[in-house]
């Protein structure tokens, strides 16, 4: 359990939830920006498929740890998107005033919060307060409709996201006894 918590929570999901509000509030004063029309992130379709298996897996076949183990699939590809995209280079290009890297920024800080708030809506049924940290993170409310909320596309552009709050703060191990 304590690795769990501290490589999927707090490394992986806190970490990502962290970095992407981070760089929303230090290259775009904390704000959502509008994505630019382009083609398909890998993180989109890689989140397309995450409705598919949670309907699959909490339905008709309830195994709710292939559903989580989808949500935290999305989770890994949107930390290797960050890596491979490197926000932090296309925030110094676009501040050299490359009009293209703040297209490319915009496009990618949308792409990563909106997975986040797929993987929030995700987590709805697993971890329901986590979910709401992560969308009142982003600014965001969770939807009525699940099915519609596991769409990719429906994170709208403008909101505020918040000051960024650790989501998992990192925990002391346990101390045997002797």
């Amino acid at each position: 359990m304590a690795r769990a918590y501290t490589a999927d929570l707090a490394n992986n999901l806190g970490n990502l939830l962290q970095r992407t509000t981070s760089m929303m509030h230090r290259y775009r004063a904390g704000v959502i920006p509008t994505p630019t029309p382009g083609g398909i992130s890998p993180l989109q379709t890689t989140a397309e498929q995450l409705p598919v298996v949670l309907h699959r897996t909490l339905g008709e076949g309830w195994d709710p740890r292939v559903g989580l183990e989808a949500v935290f699939n999305l989770v890994g590809a949107a930390n290797r998107f960050v890596e491979d995209t490197k926000p932090w280079a296309l925030a110094r290009a676009e501040r050299g005033g490359d009009v293209d890297a703040s297209q490319r920024l915009d496009h990618v800080l949308w792409n990563l919060a909106e997975c986040l708030r797929l993987v929030a809506e995700a987590l709805r049924p697993f971890l329901p307060e986590t979910a709401d940290r992560i969308a009142t993170q982003l600014g965001v409310t969770l939807a009525a409709n699940w099915t519609e909320a596991l769409q990719w596309g429906a994170l709208p552009a403008g909101e505020q996201v918040a000051v960024p709050v650790p989501l998992f703060p990192k925990r002391e191990p346990l101390r045997q006894s002797p």
